[in-house]
């Protein structure tokens, strides 16, 4: 064999070789492909069924709560000792002309199993001091109550103020009352202090049209408008799941610029460019980032947007 017959041979070899090795490359990634796919997959299954079970756990401990809110059980006794309480907390809080009647109880369209709403009318008279001293009673009451609308008419010839209003209250099968009513306190007063709602109330004028204080003009002051603060990588950044694993809580951070995928337990940190980041409590569909001392927190799917809580200086501070 000369040396033409030889190249000619080399060069069929090598492009046999190319040939060969492409079909085995190619066959390799798609099988590769195909296994990512499927763990991918597998990923998504566990996450969904994670959330779907907390949701649960946490749907029967809210239930446990209403129970324990709840009215008794029993419609009659309910509506009893219901519109006991409800005469008597307006009384103390000296209306007069009080008239409290009921209404005809109602169930849900999805059947009488779920619960019994017990509905009441209240007519009453007094000045918004004592109106105020009523809601402070009521909101503070544990009770599963609302109330559904409140009508205030003024008395052009007094302080007095006509009271109209209807309530609705809650009587859950299972309900922890058997007897009488809860005597745990309410948790929806944001303020524990009944002067705290009285001095704002009652020192205003409901009934006359508000004009708000002149606006004190000035110095004007011109200021350069600042440097942008640098692009914050936390804010694609994403909480895109929360499992349990080996008993402990585990949160998942996908970034969406790296498409990495952070798995973390309570205590460990979380560096996204200039700012880092510690897990410090990992909820059933919220975690609570800590970073220079505050706590941030974000719920599943949502970003974690980090310089929303360290400000435009905190990149310099938050990486020490």
């Amino acid at each position: 064999m000369n040396s033409r017959e030889r190249l000619l041979a080399l060069v069929a070899g090598s492009m046999l070789l190319l040939v060969v090795g492409k079909y085995v490359f190619d066959g390799v990634s798609a099988a590769y492909d195909r296994r990512q796919v499927r763990i991918d997959a597998l990923n998504s299954d566990i996450l969904d069924n994670d959330h779907r079970q907390a949701l649960g756990t946490r749907a029967a401990k809210k239930l446990d709560e209403y129970r324990a809110r709840s009215l008794p059980t029993d419609p009659l006794l309910a509506k009893s000792e219901y519109q006991h309480w409800l005469t008597k907390t307006i009384e103390d809080s000296r209306l007069s002309d009080v008239t409290v009647t009921p209404r005809l109880p109602t169930f849900p369209k999805e059947g009488k199993d779920l619960y019994t709403e017990l509905s009441f009318t209240v007519e009453c008279r007094g000045t918004l001091e004592q109106i105020t001293s009523f809601l402070y009673a009521f909101y503070g009451a544990g009770h599963l109550h609302q109330i559904e609308t409140l009508n205030l008419t003024p008395n052009p010839k007094s302080n007095d103020v006509g009271v109209y209003l209807t309530v609705s209250a809650l009587s859950l099968p299972g309900s922890k009352n058997t007897e009488s009513l809860t005597d745990q306190p309410g948790d929806r007063l944001a303020w524990s202090d009944l002067d705290a709602y009285r001095k704002p109330i009652v020192e205003r004028n409901f009934f006359a049209e508000y004009v708000p204080p002149k606006p004190t003009p000035g110095p004007v002051v011109r200021n350069d408008p600042p440097k942008p603060p640098p692009f914050d990588i936390s804010k694609l950044a994403v909480v895109s799941g929360i499992i349990q694993k080996d008993n402990r809580p585990q949160v998942w951070i996908h970034v969406k610029t790296t498409n990495e995928m952070w798995k973390l337990y309570e205590g460990e940190e979380i560096t996204l460019g200039e700012y880092r980041a510690t897990i410090a409590r990992i909820g059933l569909d919220e975690v609570e980032f800590e970073v220079q001392g505050q706590k941030h927190v974000v719920r599943l799917g949502r970003s974690l947007n980090l310089s929303a809580i360290v400000g435009p200086q905190g990149p310099e501070t938050a990486s020490r």
